[in-house]
């Protein structure tokens, strides 16, 4: 289901003839230009029905149609609306399987309601005709597999300096449509420092480790800060993260990514030493200090590559920092300097030859906007 269209008479009864709805006129608000590509057909219903009535299926028509360009265009309707009554139109979609070499992978879809021809009981015909704006519907993302992130609670809340601990932990579950590949997440940071004996000492945490469902994979990655782009693995003071660091950035190096196949479900564990903690504050004779960690999905959808060619469209790929190269963020086309950060790097692996390699990578790699996530933050005191 794409969208739903409501239609309203006034003190009139009338009848609907036609419809048509395009899935992609409406580009000022994020709609892809070729979202068509990916819908195989599209179902028109009545849904004032329990089950929704099927009115009528219809592939993509390319040929100006009454108003507009390109749309699915629903004929010979005969969908009655009562005087004073409302009837609401379902649009389904049928979609073809995404991928990002034949550009279909991560497209916007939003219907919009953009010609109507109905007829009223006195046998007049009239139309309404509009760009998309007026009656759009809300964007539909389309991927070849979606993850969901869930957080797995940790028993304790309390911090031991210079004793290993499991400080966060999460799932990411692939669905049973296909795999799903991460490049690089961050891990949020919220300190409180209530008081040390004296203004230099700093929380801290160090020897930081990543565990793959229980096995220690930290040889793998790159775990680095997000102010330097150094590694924060180091056992001794002041090389882990303090609390001037917001961020613990987990990265799979060279052209290497983690795979979690389709209908499984991968757990990661950040184990680190915390330091600096228990400290008694020298005037007030008190401590309360803790350190949240947290994943949080990106607030904003990426860009959208598009090559030279009308089908050539991308989600994204994977490219080095335009100043700190352990990190790496989203580029709409190889090669080119990242510009966009993201929480999440992943892939829903629907590329031709799918790579992971910053350089000569494929274009399916995306952030983490909009994706089913219930992670919240795990806090630690002492």
């Amino acid at each position: 289901e794409a969208g739903r269209f409501k239609f309203t008479s006034s003190y009139r009864a009338y009848t609907i003839q036609e419809v048509k709805i395009n899935p992609d006129v409406y580009a000022l608000n994020g709609a892809s230009l070729n979202a068509e590509n990916i819908i195989s057909s599209a179902v028109l219903k009545d849904s004032s029905t329990s089950p929704a009535t099927v009115l009528a299926t219809q592939s993509f028509n390319a040929v100006d149609t009454n108003g507009s360009t390109g749309g699915f265009y629903f004929t010979g309707l005969n969908v009655a609306v009562s005087a004073s009554t409302s009837k609401t139109l379902t649009v389904n979609f049928v979609l073809a399987t995404p991928s990002a070499t034949n550009g279909t992978s991560g497209l916007r879809i939003i219907p919009a309601l953009t010609y109507v021809k109905y007829m009223d009981t006195e046998g007049a015909v009239a139309t309404i005709t509009d760009t998309g704006a007026t009656y759009a519907g809300n964007s539909t993302y389309v991927y070849r597999s979606v993850p969901t992130i869930t957080k797995v609670a940790l028993s304790g809340t309390t911090l031991t300096n210079g004793s290993a601990q499991d400080l966060f932990k999460f799932t990411v579950a692939a669905p049973s449509q296909g795999d799903v590949n991460i490049k690089q997440f961050k891990v949020d940071l919220g300190w409180s420092d209530g008081g040390h004996a004296t203004p230099s000492d700093k929380l801290e945490l160090n020897t930081i480790k990543l565990y793959k469902d229980g096995v220690d994979i930290t040889t793998s990655v790159n775990i680095v800060d997000e102010d330097y782009g150094l590694s924060v693995k180091g056992a001794t003071v002041l090389n882990g993260v303090t609390e001037g660091n917001s961020n613990i950035i987990v990265t799979w190096t060279g052209s290497t990514e983690d795979t979690i196949s389709a209908g499984s479900s991968t757990t990661y564990t950040i184990r680190a030493t915390p330091q600096g903690f228990n400290l008694t504050d020298a005037y007030t004779g008190s401590h309360s200090n803790s350190v949240a960690l947290s994943f949080n999905t990106d607030a904003a959808d990426c860009a959208f590559g598009v090559g030279s060619g009308s089908s050539d469209n991308w989600i994204g790929f994977i490219s080095i920092g335009t100043t700190l190269t352990n990190i790496l963020k989203l580029a709409v086309a190889d090669g080119t300097s990242g510009s966009e950060a993201a929480n999440l790097i992943w892939s829903d692996d629907s590329a031709v030859a799918h790579s992971a390699a910053v350089s000569g990578g494929t274009g399916d790699w995306t952030n983490s906007y909009l994706l089913q996530s219930s992670v919240s933050a795990q806090t630690w005191t002492d």
